[in-house]
């Protein structure tokens, strides 16, 4: 079998590594299914223009919203489970 590899694509609020957050992370791994994951995750700062400019997400009543439609969202805790469960669950080292 050959090793996984899994690419990683992140979406945050701004470029301020001390106080900018993620908000969607994104991955693609090299299975035969070429396998897709993402998790949007609602962040505890505001989104700053420059970042809403690059990945199209505002923050709207408390939501996250991308083309006038809210996107599915949890906490980064949660979200994080997510990713742990699409990498690690289904590819195991040992």
């Amino acid at each position: 079998m050959d090793p996984l590899l899994v690419f990683f694509d992140l979406e945050t609020t701004g470029l301020n590594l001390e106080e900018d957050e993620i908000v969607q992370i994104a991955a693609l791994a090299n299975t035969d299914l070429s396998e897709e994951f993402s998790v949007f995750v609602l962040p505890n700062v505001e989104m700053t223009e420059g970042a809403s400019n690059v990945n199209g997400i505002t923050i709207q009543n408390g939501e996250l919203v991308r083309n006038g439609r809210v996107l599915p969202s949890t906490d980064m805790k949660s979200g994080l489970k997510v990713v742990y469960h699409f990498i690690i669950i289904p590819y195991p080292t040992a």
